[in-house]
């Protein structure tokens, strides 16, 4: 029993994403993947940057910022969310579960994937869990 479930897992964790039923850009990117690349760029976030080429040869550009200010959705068209080209996405947490999804495939192939992992992953579980203040504080009174 423990072996069928682990081995459900692993096929999960490896299933394919149906990308026609996706928000734009991923609808339109040609499955396999050529290269992922990534990294954080320490503002005041960190922000999370993810470039993707597809078979095809098409380059896209994604951005998941940790910003007071600028909030947690991402965006895609532009490695910042305000520069021009920068769309958000209609469903962030969708797009970040993708993203994390492919960055997690080519994890220890370089630093700048793990450090892009690491902070997308964090990003994605702490962005589950929303308690307000006053919910915590009262906890513990």
């Amino acid at each position: 029993m423990i072996a069928a479930v682990t081995g459900f897992i692993v096929w999960k964790s490896h299933a394919t994403i149906d990308l026609a039923k996706e928000e734009p850009p991923f609808n339109s990117m040609a499955l396999p993947l050529k290269r992922v690349n990534g990294d954080i760029m320490l503002d005041s976030g960190p922000t999370v940057c993810v470039k993707i080429t597809d078979s095809k040869g098409d380059s896209y550009k994604f951005v998941f910022p940790n910003d007071p200010e600028l909030g947690r959705d991402g965006y895609h068209g532009a490695f910042e969310p305000y520069a021009p080209g920068a769309v958000a996405f209609k469903d962030s947490s969708r797009a970040r579960t993708i993203v994390l999804q492919w960055l997690g495939e080519v994890r220890g192939q370089d630093e700048g994937i793990d450090r892009a992992f690491k902070h997308l992953s964090q990003q994605n579980q702490s962005s589950m869990i929303r308690v307000p203040r006053e919910v915590i504080s009262g906890i513990f009174k």
